[in-house]
């Protein structure tokens, strides 16, 4: 019985592994029922799938098209740097930061106990 087409134009790649990696690879596929080809092509489509569109949250080249972007430092940088960047903003800009930090201090808390704060 012949084997059905599974692709219809085809690429090989090889893939480099600490040996460590290889063999916890090699357990836990065989424990799932698995070969390598299956256990790669799934991560590699999630990896596409994931990345395929770009970072609609934060693309890299938005300050390219959007005059009002401005770019700050991640929601998990240190205090220090917030400090030192809130410092340098206009009052304007620093209550722009202040508006976005209410809102999302509300969806947080919606997000936790499953309502919006009182006003």
């Amino acid at each position: 019985m012949a084997r059905p087409k599974e692709f219809e134009d085809r690429t090989t790649i090889s893939v480099t592994l600490e040996k460590k990696e290889f063999k916890s690879l090699q357990l836990i596929r065989r424990r799932e029922g698995l070969d390598l080809t299956e256990v790669g092509r799934k991560a590699i489509l999630e990896y596409i799938k994931g990345h395929e569109e770009g970072n609609s949250t934060y693309p890299l080249d938005r300050w390219q098209s959007d005059p009002n972007f401005t770019a700050i430092p991640t929601l998990w940088a240190s205090l220090e740097v917030w400090k030192n960047y809130v410092r340098d903003c206009s009052k304007e800009e620093v209550t722009k930061i202040s508006t976005k930090l209410k809102q999302l201090s509300r969806e947080a808390y919606y997000c936790l106990n499953g309502r919006y704060p009182p006003r």
